[in-house]
């Protein structure tokens, strides 16, 4: 069971946790009653704050989405799993005939946390780029700007490894890549679509809890849209990426990626309301609205993969862009790179009294 802190102290939180029954979408957790009754106070600020709400709403909308978008479209054939008490194990089978695309793992009885990592592994950049249309339409409203963050994971060991066929252990990821909203409710807030993988759980978390809490170092910060224009320059064959991977990959993600939002603008249109409309609704018809919209897309994003499968998976109209993807050009990092008004974001003024600009 992940682990759940207290909003006041920072400690480990006994289970039953004690939390606020007035903003359970936004939830304030407490190690016992003296936090609770210290927190009373501060605390008003935040409860069943319309700005907060919607941000944590819009955090579990984007991340319900990228695991659909995940599991229709899973890229790792695994044998089976292990538990070692925080570090989750992945044992992959081999794949000598480079096949792009498997079926998720459900036949392994996985827990909720469990199947929450293995679609978060390796995916926190893929989690920011493939949603990046759908952030910006649910948080325009409740935000003054999106970044996307580059965190440095401080902690070991890792919270996920993958262990391949040949023997070879992934050393893990130790970069991280979020979002980071500015609030007009004058807070900051991090999204963290993929953090299972780190064993972190939550879709959205204070700024300042975020990096004081989770053992997080601010490395980058890059302007909203920043990896998806690097994943459509390699579909457009502009650039290469420094990434080791099959680039194919990114065609057939950005193929779905399109399937994806044709699928929210049809279940819009079937249903008479924009998805931002879900940001507002009483908790059971959000519930009841999110699982609607997360069927169409998944029913949509299978629908693709079946077809792909059936005609043979093709990538015709790839297959010119792959030949001379080794002789492009590497995207130039520096691109994106935020450019702040006056003092800049909470993201940034924490970046820059840190590092150099320019570094």
């Amino acid at each position: 069971m992940p682990q759940i802190f207290c909003s006041v102290c920072d400690t480990p939180a006994p289970q039953p946790v004690l939390i606020c029954l007035q903003c359970p979408e936004t939830p304030t957790y407490y190690c016992d009653t003296r936090c609770r009754d210290r927190d009373r106070i501060p605390h008003q600020k935040n409860c069943n704050n319309p700005v907060r709400k919607a941000i944590y709403r819009a955090g579990d909308l984007l991340q319900s989405i990228f695991y659909t978008f995940r599991e229709a479209l899973y890229d790792t054939s695994v044998a089976h799993v292990r538990r070692n008490g925080d570090v989750l194990r992945i044992h992959l089978n081999p794949n000598p005939a480079q096949v792009l695309l498997h079926r998720f793992p459900n036949h392994l009885n996985l827990s909720q946390s469990d199947k929450e990592q293995l679609l978060s592994v390796l995916s926190c950049t893929d989690s920011v780029a493939y949603t990046c249309d759908l952030s910006k339409r649910l948080l325009k409203d409740a935000t003054f700007g999106i970044e996307e963050t580059l965190f440095c994971d401080l902690r070991s060991p890792f919270s996920t490894l993958r262990h391949h066929s040949d023997g070879t252990v992934d050393d893990g990821e130790t970069m991280h890549s979020t979002l980071t909203v500015e609030a007009k409710d004058g807070e900051a807030y991090v999204f963290d679509l993929a953090g299972a993988q780190n064993n972190q759980f939550k879709a959205v978390i204070p700024f300042d809890e975020y990096c004081r809490r989770e053992s997080r170092d601010l490395w980058k910060i890059r302007q909203h849209g920043y990896h998806f224009k690097r994943f459509e320059g390699v579909v457009a064959g502009e650039h290469k990426l420094k990434e080791q991977c099959d680039p194919s990959v990114y065609f057939i993600s950005g193929e779905a990626q399109k399937r994806m939002m044709d699928a929210v603008g049809r279940w819009e249109a079937q249903n008479g309301m924009r998805i931002e409309r879900l940001l507002d609704l009483d908790f059971q018809s959000y519930a009841e609205c999110k699982a609607s919209l997360l069927r169409k897309i998944r029913a949509d994003l299978d629908g693709y993969v079946a077809e792909w499968e059936q005609n043979g998976r093709p990538l015709a109209a790839w297959d010119g862009i792959r030949a001379k993807y080794a002789s492009l050009k590497e995207f130039d990092a520096k691109e994106g790179t935020v450019v702040p008004r006056g003092s800049g974001t909470r993201a940034y003024r924490t970046w820059s009294a840190k590092y150099k600009e320019g570094d």
